[in-house]
């Protein structure tokens, strides 16, 4: 329907022109329908509308590489980004670019997954286009899914020599990484460490934390975690306390469940979740507390 409009519109007399986020935001929508052939025929047909931008940007460029990846076309992605700093197209290809290769490249664990990733940053160098906190934060990931911590570990020591600032979210991956090899300890390190190197530690840093410990059936280590982000002034979500009601229902603590659910409304901290009713629900409903 979206490109059957655009057809339309181009036959009427007279209109503002089409700008070229309007494009960017079709693509996007038609990789999400799972239609990445329209997607790639609407991209190359930009030129032939009545637009101000009479060429694809970097931005749709980008909208139509992810189009591709999330559609399992990769090779086609890759070709796309090789041929689009030719006289055709004349993009210069972005951090934003590279990134959704690197996401085709990482989507499995799959064996020389993270070699292929790293030969994508390589590439990046080589053309001069300065990798991002994203850029990484995706590799340590396939690193992580790939089994190889050490490697995860690297790169984020990559990141300060290239003058590249991790993130919270590159501390809550690394995190849980250590979490999945058993090294609670090393994780909690590294939450310390993110914030001696000025990145403030959130509900989603603790909430790696207190899913690990969930996994372990530690309730008590859990509330302590919880304890502990109140000391340091920072308010639990409702993910934060999903995640304690979800293992003291496994643990068959029914009371205890009730008892923070109460608790969350009580300090005002945050309102419970459609998944937190849900959880507290399921619980009773295993305990036999109709």
């Amino acid at each position: 329907p979206g490109l059957l409009l655009l057809r339309y519109y181009e036959t009427l007399p007279r209109g503002p022109p089409l700008r070229d986020s309007l494009f960017a935001s079709l693509i996007q929508h038609l990789g999400r329908a799972r239609l990445p052939d329209d997607a790639l025929r609407l991209f190359l047909s930009i030129p032939s509308f009545p637009c101000a931008d009479k060429s694809p940007s970097t931005h749709t460029l980008n909208s139509l590489l992810h189009a591709l990846v999330d559609n399992a076309r990769l090779p086609e992605a890759r070709a796309l980004l090789a041929r689009s700093s030719s006289q055709q197209l004349g993009l210069r290809p972005n951090a934003v670019s590279y990134n959704a290769i690197l996401k085709g490249c990482c989507s499995c664990a799959s064996h020389g997954a993270l070699a292929r990733a790293r030969e994508v940053l390589d590439e990046m160098a080589r053309r001069g286009v300065r990798p991002s906190a994203a850029t990484y934060n995706t590799l340590i990931g396939c690193a992580i899914r790939s089994k190889q911590l050490d490697a995860a570990v690297r790169l984020k020591e990559e990141m300060g020599r290239k003058g590249v600032s991790p993130n919270a979210v590159t501390y809550a991956i690394l995190m849980r990484g250590l979490c999945s090899e058993g090294r609670f300890e090393a994780a909690k390190k590294v939450m310390f460490d993110m914030e001696y190197q000025g990145c403030a530690a959130s509900a989603v840093n603790y909430g790696v934390l207190m899913s690990d410990r969930g996994r372990r059936g530690d309730v008590a280590g859990m509330t302590e975690l919880l304890r502990e982000m109140r000391r340091r002034g920072m308010k639990p979500d409702a993910v934060t306390y999903s995640i304690l009601i979800n293992c003291m229902c496994a643990e068959g603590r029914v009371g205890d469940t009730y008892k923070v659910f109460v608790e969350m409304q009580m300090k005002g901290e945050c309102e419970p979740s459609a998944v937190t009713y849900r959880m507290l629900v399921d619980g009773c409903c295993r305990a036999g507390e109709f």
